[in-house]
C-alpha cells in the first residue's frame, strides 16, 4: 500500500485537528450559548471565518506544492544516479562512551529540575506553583525536547538501552502530573508514525490503533484540564463541555490569526529578516539575558497588538508576523525542506539523518503548527546542534589509560 510521505501526514493531521474545530465554531455557532464562544470567539472574531478558511486553503496548498515538487525534481535525481534506497537505517552496534555520558548529563539535570518544581509545589497546584517554579519550568521545557530527541535517536539507531528508554520516557509524561500535556503529543505521534511507517499495518488496523489512541489520549488530556483548572463535569451536559474544551486549545491559539487578520496584516508586507535576527536571539539562554523578549521582533508584536491573550500562536499567524502577505512562501519553504531531507535519507549516504526527520515529523511540526514559525526555529537549532554533538560523541573513543608502574 502507498503512503504519503510522513511530513505530509502530520501537517495535514494537525491542521485538521487545530483548524476544523474553529471553523466549526465560525461558521456554524457551535456551543455558541458558552461565555467563551459567545463573547469572546464569535463576538470579536465571526467576520473572519472566510479569511480563515482561505488562508488555511492556501497554506496548506503552498506546503503541498513546495513538497510535491522537490520529491518530484529530487525523485527523479536520485533515479537518474540509480542510487541505491535504504529507508531504514543498519542498526548500530552501541553507544561509545562519550554518547552515554552526553545523555546521563542531560538526565541528571532533568531529574535535578524535577526535584526543584516539587519543592515548589509544581506537581500539585501548577498554576499557584507557576511563578515559584519558573526557571526550572522553562529550562525543563527546553530539555524535554531533549529527552524526547534522545528517546527517537536510541529507537532508531539501537535494539537495546530499555533503561533510558524508559527514564526518558518517565521524564517527558512527568510533565502531565504538573498540568501540562503538550510535551507528550509528540509521543503518540510517534506511535502513529510507528504503526503507519515502521510496522506497516494495514488500513483498518491503522484505523482501530488510531481511534483507541485517540480517545485515550483526549480522555487524558480531558483529565488534566480538570486537573489544572480545578474544574469537575458535575451539572454539565457531558458532549457540549467536552468539545468546549476543545473549542478552547484550537481556538485560543488562533485568536493572533484573527487579530492579524481583523488588523489586515496578511494582505501586507512585511519585514521577513527579523525571522533570522529573532532566531539568533531567541537561542540565548534566559539565564544569560533575562530580558532578551525586550528585543524581538516577534515578541514586541504579541505585546503591542495583546495578540495572544491566552498563550499560543498557530503556525499561519506567526508565518503572517513575519512574512505578511507572502505568508504562502514560508509554507512553500518548510514543505520543500522536509520532502528534500525525507528524499535524502532514502539513499544509503544520508540514511543516518533518519532520527532527525522523525523528529520533525512527530515534534516540530507540532511544534510549528501550535507555537509558531519562532519556537520551531529554535528547537530546529538546537536539536540539529544536539544530533551533530550526539554524532562527534560517536567518533570520540574515550579508553582507560594503562597503569605504566
Amino acid at each position: 500500500m502507498k503512503r504519503i510521505a510522513p511530513h505530509t501526514l502530520f501537517f495535514l493531521l494537525i491542521s485538521v485537528l487545530y483548524g476544523v474545530p474553529l471553523l466549526l465554531t465560525l461558521f456554524f455557532d457551535i456551543n455558541s450559548e458558552m461565555p467563551y464562544v459567545e463573547k469572546i470567539i464569535l463576538a470579536s472574531y465571526k467576520e473572519t471565518r472566510f479569511s480563515v478558511l482561505w488562508i488555511y486553503i492556501i497554506s496548506v496548498t503552498a506546503f503541498l506544492f513546495g513538497s510535491g515538487l522537490v520529491n518530484s525534481w529530487l525523485g527523479q535525481k536520485i533515479k537518474h544516479y540509480n542510487i541505491p534506497l535504504a529507508v531504514n537505517p543498519i542498526k548500530r552496534s552501541g553507544l561509545t562512551l562519550s554518547q552515554r555520558l552526553l545523555i546521563y548529563v542531560f538526565v541528571a539535570l532533568g531529574c535535578a529540575l524535577v526535584i526543584q518544581m516539587y519543592l515548589a509545589g509544581a506537581f500539585s497546584d501548577y498554576m499557584k506553583s507557576f511563578e515559584a517554579s519558573w526557571v526550572a519550568h522553562n529550562m525543563y521545557t527546553v530539555l524535554c525536547e531533549f529527552f524526547f530527541f534522545f528517546f527517537v535517536y536510541l529507537w532508531i539507531n539501537y535494539n537495546g538501552y530499555k533503561k533510558i528508554k524508559a527514564v526518558l520516557l518517565i521524564l517527558i509524561f512527568l510533565t502531565v502530573l504538573k498540568g501540562s500535556r503538550m510535551f507528550v503529543v509528540p509521543l503518540l505521534f510517534l506511535v502513529i508514525y510507528k504503526y503507519i511507517y515502521i510496522d506497516k499495518r494495514t488500513i483498518s488496523k491503522i484505523v482501530r490503533k488510531m481511534l483507541l489512541l485517540g480517545v485515550l489520549a483526549i480522555g487524558g488530556f480531558f483529565f488534566m484540564f480538570f486537573h489544572r483548572h480545578g474544574t469537575s463535569l458535575s451539572g454539565k451536559e457531558i458532549a457540549p463541555f467536552l468539545f468546549l474544551l476543545v473549542q478552547f486549545e484550537a481556538c485560543g491559539v488562533h485568536i493572533p490569526l484573527m487579530k492579524e487578520i481583523l488588523l489586515g496584516w496578511h494582505t501586507q508586507f512585511a519585514p521577513m529578516v527579523t525571522l533570522i535576527s529573532d532566531t539568533i536571539l531567541f537561542l540565548v539562554p534566559r539565564f544569560i539575558w533575562g530580558n532578551k523578549n525586550d528585543y524581538l521582533y516577534f515578541e514586541n508584536q504579541i505585546r503591542n497588538y495583546d495578540l495572544s491573550p491566552f498563550g499560543g500562536m498557530n503556525g499561519e499567524a506567526s508565518a503572517i508576523i513575519y512574512f505578511g502577505v507572502l505568508y504562502p512562501l514560508a509554507f512553500f519553504i518548510i514543505g520543500a525542506a522536509c520532502a528534500y531531507i525525507y528524499k535524502l535519507l532514502q539513499t544509503r549516504k544520508y540514511a543516518w539523518i533518519k532520527p532527525l526527520y522523525v523528529y520533525m515529523c512527530c515534534s516540530l511540526m507540532f511544534t510549528f503548527l501550535r507555537n509558531g514559525v519562532l519556537n520551531a526555529s529554535k528547537n530546529m537549532v538546537t536539536i540539529l546542534i544536539l544530533f551533530l554533538v550526539l554524532e562527534l560523541a560517536k567518533r570520540i573513543i574515550i579508553r582507560p589509560t594503562k597503569n605504566t608502574l
